[in-house]
């Protein structure tokens, strides 16, 4: 039995290919393992090609989240693993703007999602401080108008009021979808639409 066999057993060591996917998503930790990290690493398993672990997350000055990093244990550095990440990670969603970097040199563009973030303002029109709850009824009413083409994925609460963070396939047909809404309900009052992604 040989040196290796004999420190490890029968089978020895994978050799590991990290690798970290870079995500350009508003979304806390714990929506980052929810909708990416834990279904990238079933599937990676799933596949024996290796395992996917929670990152960092970057934010601006301000505390609003910028991006979030997945990070990836390869079990083959070939272009097929890679490719199997891109393709999986991009199922899952991942936005236009978002990155594989395999290493200093090999920085590589994915996702196709497109995103749309609304900014509450903290007042209504009359000056009064809004509800608690106030960004949550807005969240759930804007999920309802984005079924079948995008999901309320994130929210922000920032110094002068809520982010909510939308990701789907088309920045525009999401807009329309909650065009209405945003101009009608005094909860939306003066609140800002911005693409994300």
């Amino acid at each position: 039995m040989g040196l290796i066999q004999m420190l490890f057993g029968a089978r020895a060591p994978r050799a590991i290919y990290p690798m970290t996917v870079q995500l350009n998503a508003k979304i806390l930790p714990t929506d980052r393992a929810r909708i990416f990290q834990r279904p990238l690493s079933a599937a990676l398993e799933a596949a024996e090609l290796g395992k996917s672990e929670d990152g960092g997350t970057q934010t601006s000055r301000e505390g609003e989240i910028q991006c979030v990093d997945l990070e990836v244990d390869l079990y083959e550095n070939t272009e097929q693993a890679r490719e199997f990440v891109k393709r999986t990670v991009e199922m899952l969603g991942a936005p236009k703007g978002s990155k594989l970097r395999i290493s200093r040199d090999d920085v590589r563009p994915i996702g196709i999602s497109e995103g749309l973030g609304v900014y509450l303002i903290a007042a209504d029109p009359s000056g009064e401080v809004r509800a608690n709850d106030a960004p949550t009824f807005v969240a759930d009413e804007l999920g309802r108008l984005l079924e079948g083409e995008g999901q309320v994925a994130g929210r922000w609460e920032g110094p002068s009021g809520t982010a909510l963070y939308m990701y789907g396939s088309s920045f525009a047909e999401m807009q329309r979808r909650i065009a209405d809404f945003l101009a009608t309900h005094p909860l939306c009052h003066k609140c800002r639409v911005v693409q994300i992604a």
